[in-house]
């Protein structure tokens, strides 16, 4: 499980490739993901001695659970599905991971996440041999209630931590389709995200954040992942006046910020909205 995030603020790695499987396709999904990864693994992130760099990268999955499967999905990936998760985390298969699940029924979008974190992109290879008894992560009884929707080979671009997560968190994972290359995506994050996240977690609603970018510019279902971590449901239902606020606030005082904020349609476009839970509280 993922307790603290200890990058420093607005730290930034490298964008590099991504890659998504078709829906439903769990276990041929992530073979090709990994193989194109590989296959397009840039030659500057080798060292001199020939061996691949130890950057961390991300698995990020996510599935469609039918209404009428919520319950029992929730039970059995907390009885079977968490458990598991963690005694691979402690044999050190991976370095973390996160279940997040929605908060409302009915929707027609993922709600589903499962974030595996990695230290070294072997380790993701190596995961691909335990991903053949257990597609997709799930235990074997869930599989027939959840829909795969995506596999990404990702990374995190920028992330921070205020305060740990409690059973009173509430999370939201915002997609995006990216429409400029890394470099400029990268300078917009800086001036025009993380100003907004410092003056959300200033006020108390974000307890942390996590910016994703895909590794494949393909067919993927989402190019940037933001995830948002808040205090409460009172929280999280102050969000709109409090972006109303922060951004009222960044327009008098931070002229870069307000530059970003004109041409920010033409950097991303946002696609949906995920509300979703720990199913690790």
């Amino acid at each position: 499980m993922i307790n603290s995030l200890k990058l420093a603020p607005g730290s930034m790695r490298r964008s590099w490739i991504r890659e998504l499987s078709k829906p439903g396709r769990v276990r041929a999904g992530l073979a090709s993901a990994l193989a194109l990864a590989f296959l397009l693994l840039p030659i500057s992130r080798s060292t001199a001695a020939g061996q691949q760099s130890a950057d961390p990268v991300e698995l990020v999955l996510t599935y469609s659970v039918r209404a009428g499967d919520r319950g029992p999905f929730r039970e059995l990936m907390r009885t079977q599905g968490i458990p598991q998760l963690q005694r691979w985390e402690k044999e050190g298969v991976f370095r973390s991971y996160q279940v997040l699940f929605g908060s409302r029924a009915g929707t027609e979008d993922p709600n589903l996440l499962i974030v595996l974190r990695f230290d070294r992109f072997a380790d993701v290879a190596r995961w691909h041999d335990i991903e053949k008894k257990f597609p997709g992560v799930l235990p074997a009884a869930a599989r027939p209630l959840a829909t795969m929707v995506s596999i990404d080979v990702a990374e995190i671009i920028s992330e921070r931590a205020v305060s740990a997560e409690t059973p009173a968190s509430e999370y939201l994972a915002i997609e995006y389709d990216v429409l400029v290359d890394s470099g400029k995506y990268g300078n917009y994050v800086r001036g025009y995200v993380l100003p907004q996240f410092d003056g959300w977690e200033k006020a108390g609603a974000v307890t942390s954040y996590t910016i994703f970018v895909n590794r494949s510019p393909t067919r993927a279902r989402w190019s940037s992942l933001i995830l948002l971590c808040y205090r409460d449901g009172e929280a999280l239902g102050e969000r709109d006046r409090l972006k109303d606020q922060v951004r009222a606030e960044l327009s008098f005082t931070n002229s870069a910020w307000k530059r970003w904020s004109e041409v920010k349609t033409a950097i991303r476009r946002e696609k949906a909205i995920l509300p979703l839970r720990s199913l690790d509280q």
